[in-house]
């Protein structure tokens, strides 16, 4: 049983990170997008607006719960703290999908099981 237990918490660490991971790249990609795209747009060779819509869209979409609550809260988050600020968003991100991966093999594994 005392493996079994190790395996369940390898592969929920595993899930977990990897999330993670992919979230926090993915945030910095959308960042330097948005970033890049703002900036582009004053020297009048910018994408067009609804390119530079979607993308600050999804920026807010994907740095939501903490980074926008540390926005509305005022809650200054410059330099390295802010790249903190993102990380545990994505931590947070992480465990939400790992979470949500073991509700959904619950429900299916329940209804496989009676086939």
């Amino acid at each position: 049983m005392h493996q079994d237990e190790n395996r369940i918490d390898h592969r929920r660490a595993t899930i977990i990170s990897t999330i993670t991971a992919v979230h926090f790249l993915l945030s910095v990609v959308l960042l330097f997008l948005v970033a890049g795209a703002s900036m582009s747009r004053f020297d009048g060779e910018g994408p067009s607006d609804l390119t530079a819509l979607l993308l600050k869209n999804a920026f807010e979409i994907w740095r939501f719960p903490l980074a926008t609550a540390f926005e509305l809260l005022e809650i200054r988050n410059t330099g390295v703290w802010g790249w903190f600020v993102y990380l545990a968003n994505s931590v947070l991100w992480g465990w939400a999908g790992w979470r949500a991966i073991r509700f959904w093999r619950s429900r299916h594994v329940g209804a496989l099981g009676n086939l």
